[in-house]
């Protein structure tokens, strides 16, 4: 695993095709670290938006997003030296203070956050972008070789989320498929649904259509009613996506194996 490697993971997840959980674990790797985040937003308007917090306990995402990014002084210092490059913890807050803090005593050593290599960017006038890999306080501290890592990796995480944020205010595709009167359903590669139109969803319910099982993150997934088709369109899907193909088709069947699109 290299930099460039978790980079390629960032501009995928900025297009849909998986989630940032995926890059958080991945960055977590290849730093060999207990933890890493990544947030856009700003605090002082309430808007912060929470896309991996990888390596922490359930819920504490939401309490740092509700309460203690108001007491997380890397960022906020981080935020105040923008552009000034990759930072390593005791560059934004010095260690005796971090101990001090609610912050720390209520919120981070219970997760096993105290040392952190990490940086602030500006994504727009309206959001920034701060990014923390974190270790324990008695683990090694990260140094410059960590340091170097994340100046490599940050500014194409940088570009991802303004790619991101470009493509979340494009609309216009999913207005025209919506138009279509042919069902229609648009997955990424895993087969995780993208956007089902108007005519899909009104066949959903009615078997006609391939059904829709929970899948990670809280994404559906798109599943054949009948289980010997779920490769087949599986591995159709993934040569379209690879380029092998331009396009193709099966035919799908219900449970009793009828065909029934």
């Amino acid at each position: 695993m290299h930099a460039k490697d978790v980079a390629t993971l960032a501009y995928e997840a900025a297009a849909g095709e998986l989630e940032w959980g995926e890059v958080g674990g991945a960055l977590r790797r290849l730093l060999r670290a207990n933890s890493c985040s990544l947030w856009t937003g700003d605090p002082e308007s309430g808007e912060v938006r929470i896309l991996f917090t990888e390596g922490f306990p359930p819920g504490a995402g939401d309490a740092y997003a509700r309460h203690y990014v108001h007491g997380d002084r890397w960022s906020a210092e981080g935020a105040r030296r923008l552009g000034q490059g990759i930072f390593l913890g005791p560059d934004l807050w010095d260690p005796a203070a971090l101990r001090a803090s609610e912050f720390y005593n209520d919120y981070a050593r219970g997760i096993g956050i105290f040392h952190l290599v990490g940086t602030v960017a500006r994504l727009d006038a309206a959001a920034m972008m701060p990014m923390g890999v974190h270790r324990r306080e008695d683990d090694e501290p990260f140094g410059e070789a960590e340091r170097r890592v994340m100046g490599r990796l940050a500014p194409h995480v940088a570009r991802a989320l303004r790619l991101e944020r470009r493509l979340a205010g494009a609309r216009l595709p999913e207005l025209a498929l919506d138009a279509l009167p042919v069902p229609t359903l648009v997955t990424d590669r895993a087969l995780r649904l993208r956007h089902a139109n108007a005519a899909a969803e009104r066949l959903a319910g009615q078997g006609a259509f391939p059904a829709l099982r929970r899948g990670g993150h809280g994404r559906p997934v798109v599943a054949p009613r009948h289980p010997d088709d779920a490769a087949a369109l599986a591995a159709l899907v993934q040569r379209v996506a690879a380029g092998l193909t331009p396009a193709g088709e099966i035919r799908l069947r219900g449970p009793d194996g009828a065909a029934v699109a």
